[in-house]
């Protein structure tokens, strides 16, 4: 059986959506892309949206030669190795440009977003339910717990606070958290591997999600803490934590510890 690497090097139109593909659907004359196709856990996993049935999409692949019968021969695998290559170094191309397009314009907002004030801060109703509060200079503190601080840049843009979302110490995107708590990420692709680091980077590095849960445990820890934005991008930040100093006597973190939310039972982390 071809896997989805093969099956989408022959198909029109293929696109990224979500951990698989749309393209063109080959089992019948598609204008616009309704064919869906990914990698399940016994191979391809597909459906048309125009309401082709399995059965008519199989035989099509099978006229194509990338589902059941004789194997592909070496011109086609070339060719299909070929497309793929193009097709990857086409994404990740459009990827990168993405990022950068978003990056420059977070860089944007944090430039004229203003600092928060105490004043301000002590106004806040999200500040205030998280026990935040922020000095005129770049640090945060736990509130009702004495002169101590947690290294971490926030500004506002009106009654939205502003968390610069950084990768290799470059702002790459931004969230913005309301008074309720809601919380928006700036339009447009971020870097997966975005965070917001708080505190200086030694041998213990947490991860956590979320601002006010990285405000909270730096505080109470004195680590260095990775905020990341969602749970997906823990594994992505983790990645880029340097384990061996990249020179003699270079940084490196020798412990990296995870606090999770207790949200695994909730759909759809169950």
């Amino acid at each position: 059986m071809a896997d989805v690497d093969d099956i989408i090097a022959v198909l029109d139109g293929v696109k990224r959506n979500g951990d698989g593909y749309l393209a063109r659907c080959p089992a019948h004359d598609d204008r616009k892309p309704s064919f869906s196709i990914k990698q399940g856990f016994k191979g391809p996993v597909f459906k048309c949206y125009s309401g082709c049935s399995q059965e008519a999409i199989q035989d099509a692949l099978k006229a194509m030669g990338v589902w059941g019968g004789a194997a592909m021969s070496e011109s086609d695998r070339e060719l299909s190795d070929k497309r793929n290559d193009e097709r990857r170094a086409a994404e990740k191309a459009a990827q990168v440009k993405a990022w950068g397009e978003t990056a420059a314009r977070a860089e944007q907002v944090w430039k004229w977003a203003k600092p928060v004030t105490v004043a301000e801060a002590s106004r806040h109703k999200y500040l205030q339910a998280k026990m935040i509060e922020t000095t005129a200079a770049p640090f945060v503190r736990m509130a009702g717990e004495g002169n101590q601080y947690a290294p971490a840049n926030v500004k506002h843009k009106g009654p939205l606070l502003v968390i610069p979302i950084t990768y290799r110490d470059k702002i790459v995107s931004v969230q913005f958290i309301a008074e309720d708590g809601t919380k928006a990420f700036l339009a447009g692709s971020k870097n997966p591997a975005g965070h917001r680091l708080l505190g200086e980077l030694k041998d213990k590095l947490w991860l956590c999600e979320g601002f006010a849960t990285g405000c909270s445990l730096h505080f109470v820890t004195g680590d260095a803490v990775a905020v990341c934005f969602n749970t997906g991008g823990m594994k992505h930040v983790a990645s880029q934590v340097p384990r061996k100093p990249a020179t003699p006597g270079g940084l490196f973190v020798d412990k990296v510890q995870v606090m999770a939310d207790d949200d695994w039972a909730k759909t759809p982390n169950a």
